[in-house]
């Protein structure tokens, strides 16, 4: 539920309605548990992003919810937003990646007065054109963790069947092959492992 809370904290400070268009950069747990969180708040349309990395989670976004995928490693995410739009842009961009050229592309796929949510956690400096972020009134904001009732919500939305988390267990492995498990985590081919003692 850790994963799920996380996003969560970012989709309910986010202040999105039924008009918005929302994307979510990164089709890893918690961009995909974000999918499914934001279309909840039945939101006009859902866009998820990711790299060829993570082009079989952009399959599995579909499934879970989002209306549009966009493969940034052969697509400019910022045209292609442009166009599921009509050249409206986003009103909501929640990024679950935290890494280098993402803050650039998000801010460039909003409009005017949209806000921009930071789940991913940056371990270096990203560059961000504040003067654009001024002109254009963009809000930004991020979270950390989750709160008691976050987290307790969230375990509503899993048993109510809201939020799925059985399409993310991709494989298992008894506990004696751990190895061969580190292995295909490494591989990144997989979203959650199960080691069955």
């Amino acid at each position: 539920v850790d994963p799920i809370a996380s996003a969560y904290r970012t989709v309910k400070a986010s202040g999105i309605t039924s008009k918005d268009v929302c994307c979510v950069y990164g089709a890893g747990p918690i961009g995909l548990y974000a999918v499914q969180l934001i279309k909840l708040r039945g939101v006009k349309t859902v866009i998820c992003l990711d790299t060829d990395a993570g082009a079989q989670r952009l399959e599995l976004a579909k499934e879970l919810g989002a209306d549009y995928t966009i493969n940034v490693s052969h697509e400019d995410p910022v045209e292609r937003v442009r166009e599921i739009t009509d050249g409206a842009m986003a009103d909501y961009v929640q990024d679950c990646v935290g890494a280098e050229g993402v803050p650039i592309a998000a801010l460039k796929m909003l409009k005017k007065a949209g806000t921009y949510g930071i789940t991913g956690l940056y371990h270096t400096l990203p560059q961000v054109d504040l003067g654009d972020v001024v002109r254009r009134e963009i809000k930004i904001f991020g979270t950390i963790c989750y709160t008691r009732q976050e987290f307790e919500e969230c375990l509503h939305f899993v048993e109510d069947g809201r939020v799925k988390v059985e399409p993310f267990i991709t494989h298992h492995f008894p506990l004696k092959d751990m190895d061969k498990a580190y292995e295909v985590y490494q591989s990144k081919q997989c979203i959650k492992i199960i080691l069955n003692p």
